[in-house]
C-alpha cells in the first residue's frame, strides 16, 4: 500500500520516512505522517471502496492488535490528523524534507480543497467495513 497522496512522489514519501527515523520518530509519530501522505492509509481504502462492502483479513505483529496501526489502519477510521504530522515534524525537525511533502500537509492542515483529511470514526464512507485480525 504505497500509493501517495495526489502531489507528492514515492521517492519523496521515502525521503521523508528516512528523514524522520534519523531523527529519532516513534512508529506511531511515522504512520501518523505517512497516513497522511498517502492515498490509501488512514481509512481511504476502504472510503475510496464505498459503497463496496470491504472485509479486511489481517495476520498482526502489533501488540495489541491495534487495527490503526497494522498496516497503517487502510481500512479503519484515523484518529490522526495533518496537524499532527506537522506537529511530529516541527518537533523533530528532521532535516532535509522534500518541499512536497511539506506543502501536501500544510494544505491538509489547512483544510486546502482536494486535501482531505483521513476518514474520521462514524463517517458513512467507513460504515460497509469490517475487519477480522
Amino acid at each position: 500500500l504505497t500509493l501517495p497522496a495526489e502531489g507528492v512522489s514515492l521517492s519523496e514519501k521515502l525521503a521523508c520516512t528516512k528523514a524522520l527515523v534519523r531523527a529519532g520518530a516513534s512508529i506511531d509519530q511515522l504512520n501518523t505522517v505517512r497516513k497522511h501522505l498517502s492515498a490509501l492509509k488512514g481509512g481511504r481504502l476502504a472510503a475510496a471502496a464505498y459503497p463496496a462492502q470491504v472485509v479486511s483479513l489481517l495476520l498482526s505483529d502489533v501488540v495489541g492488535d491495534p487495527l490503526t496501526v497494522i498496516a497503517s489502519g487502510p481500512t479503519v477510521a484515523d484518529p490522526s490528523s495533518y496537524a499532527e504530522a506537522l506537529d511530529i515534524i516541527a518537533a523533530l525537525s528532521p532535516s532535509s524534507l522534500p518541499p512536497a511533502v511539506l506543502l501536501h500537509l500544510q494544505r491538509g492542515a489547512n483544510r486546502e480543497e482536494g486535501v482531505g483529511e483521513t476518514p474520521k470514526e462514524g463517517e458513512e464512507r467507513l460504515q460497509r467495513s469490517s475487519t477480522v485480525v
